[in-house]
C-alpha cells in the first residue's frame, strides 16, 4: 500500500497502541476486544487513505499465498461442519482466523514503508505499555481468588499473555531500552506466579534455561563462567521456590499457591492428558480423519463434552485433520525454519509452544504479529547471519552508556 510520508510515523503506531490495549478483556472471551475494534478502524482508514491500493513484496508473497490457503481451508471445513452441527462457534472461529490474517498481512505489508526496525520497536513499546497495563489489572483484582486474572477474563489469559510479552523480551531485548526490558520481565514474572497458571510457569522457566544455555557462538572464559552462574542460580531459586519453609514463601498466598499447583501437578484432573485436556478427542474422529471435524460442536464428543481440546496441536489436528495440519506445518517451516536464527527462534517461541501442549493459543492475535515479525527479520538481507550476536552487541553498548 502506498503512503504518504506523513503518514508512515502513524502506521507502525497502529501495532504499538493495539499490543497496548491487549490486556483490556472487556467483553466476553472470543469476542471483539478494544484493541481489535481500534484495529478494525485503523485497517479501514489505511485501506481508504491508500484508495485500495495494497502491495505486497514479490518475496513474501508465496507465504502470504500459503497463509490464505489456509485460512481458506478452514473456513470451508467450518462452513460444511456447520450445516451438520449447526454450532455458530464455527463461523466465529472462522472470523477470528480472517482477523488474524489480516493482522499478519498488515505487518508485512507496512514493513514496506516503515521498515523492519521501527516495526520492531514499535511493538516493543506496545509490549512495555501493555505491562504496565497488565500490573495495574492485577493490582485491581488482588486479593478477588485464589487466582488473579487482571483485565483478563480468566487467569489462564493473563498467564499466557505474560509468557507473549517475556517471549517478545527474548526475541528483541535490543529495541527495548534497559528500564522497559526489566520492567516487562519483572511484570511478566509476577503476572505468571499470579495466574497460577502450570503451563505459563512451566513455560517461563524453560524459556530462562534456554536463554542461559543458549548464548552467543563465541564466550571468552569469563562469560562462560557467569553462564554457569547463571544456571545454578537459576536452579537454586527453583529449588528455594518448591521446597523451602521460608516464611518469603509460606506466608505470600500467590507463591505458596503457585508452589503447591506445581508440586501436585501429577494429582490435579487437568494434568491427564487423554481426560483432563481431551487429547483422547483424536480417537473420536471417526473416518474424518483427512480432512477434521470443524473447529466447534463440542457436544458430539465424550472428552470434554462441551468444551474445546486444551491444546494448540490437538485442537488444529481433531479440527482440520491431516490436510490442514500439513498446511500449517508448511507455514511454520516459512516462518520460523530460517538459516541462522532456528536456535534463537526456539528459546523465543518455546514457552509459547510448550503452553500450547495444554491450552489452544494460536488464536491470540498477538502470536500472529509476532510470527510476522520473525518472518520479515529472515528476509532482511542486510541482517547478520545469527540475530542474537547483535542483541549482545546492543547490550554492551547500552552498558557503555
Amino acid at each position: 500500500m502506498k503512503l504518504f510520508k506523513s503518514d508512515s510515523k502513524y502506521i507502525s503506531g497502529v501495532v504499538a497502541i493495539y499490543t497496548a490495549l491487549k490486556p483490556l478483556y472487556l467483553f466476553g472471551s472470543g469476542s471483539l476486544q478494544i484493541c481489535d475494534l481500534f484495529f478494525a478502524v485503523m485497517l479501514l482508514w489505511w485501506i481508504l487513505s491508500g484508495k485500495g491500493k495494497i502491495l505486497i513484496k514479490k518475496e513474501v508473497f508465496p507465504v502470504v499465498r500459503l497463509l490464505a490457503i489456509l485460512v481458506f481451508y478452514q473456513a470451508v471445513v467450518n462452513v460444511v461442519w456447520f450445516t451438520v452441527t449447526h454450532d455458530t462457534g464455527m463461523i466465529s472461529k472462522t472470523l477470528i482466523n480472517v482477523f488474524n490474517m489480516l493482522m499478519f498481512c498488515f505487518c508485512i505489508i507496512i514493513e514496506r514503508t516503515v521498515g523492519s526496525e521501527n516495526l520492531k520497536r514499535s511493538f516493543a513499546l506496545g509490549c512495555f505499555w501493555s505491562s504496565l497495563l497488565t500490573a495495574v489489572g492485577m493490582v485491581l483484582a488482588r486479593g478477588l481468588s485464589a487466582r488473579n486474572t487482571g483485565f483478563f477474563n480468566n487467569p489462564n489469559q493473563l498467564g499466557y499473555y505474560a509468557v507473549v510479552l517475556f517471549s517478545a523480551v527474548l526475541l528483541w531485548h535490543a529495541h527495548f531500552t534497559v528500564a522497559e526490558r526489566r520492567i516487562v520481565l519483572l511484570i511478566s514474572i509476577w503476572a505468571v506466579l499470579a495466574s497460577g497458571s502450570k503451563a505459563a510457569m512451566i513455560g517461563l522457566a524453560v524459556m530462562i534455561i534456554f536463554r542461559v544455555v543458549w548464548g552467543p557462538k563465541k564466550i571468552s572464559g569469563k562469560q562462560l563462567a557467569i553462564r554457569i552462574f547463571a544456571l545454578l542460580a537459576v536452579f537454586a531459586v527453583a529449588y528455594f521456590f518448591l521446597y523451602s519453609q521460608s516464611s518469603l514463601i509460606t506466608s505470600n498466598g500467590t507463591l505458596s499457591f503457585m508452589r503447591s499447583r506445581i508440586l501436585n501437578m501429577a494429582k490435579e484432573k487437568d494434568s491427564d492428558l487423554g481426560k483432563g485436556r481431551g487429547y483422547s478427542r483424536v480417537f473420536e474422529m471417526g473416518n474424518n480423519y483427512l480432512w477434521g471435524v470443524g473447529e466447534g460442536g463440542y457436544n458430539r464428543f465424550e472428552a470434554l463434552r462441551g468444551k474445546e481440546v486444551h491444546s494448540t496441536y490437538v485442537s488444529f489436528f481433531v479440527s482440520y485433520g491431516v490436510i490442514g495440519s500439513l498446511l500449517f506445518l508448511m507455514l511454520l517451516k516459512r516462518l520460523l525454519w530460517r538459516p541462522g536464527l532456528i536456535k534463537r527462534n526456539i528459546i523465543g517461541l518455546s514457552g509459547i509452544a510448550l503452553y500450547s501442549l495444554t491450552h489452544n493459543g494460536i488464536r491470540n492475535t498477538l502470536v500472529w504479529i509476532v510470527l510476522a515479525i520473525l518472518y520479515l527479520e529472515s528476509m532482511d538481507p542486510n541482517r547478520n547471519i545469527d540475530a542474537r550476536e547483535v542483541v549482545y552487541e546492543t547490550e554492551e553498548s547500552d552498558k557503555a552508556k
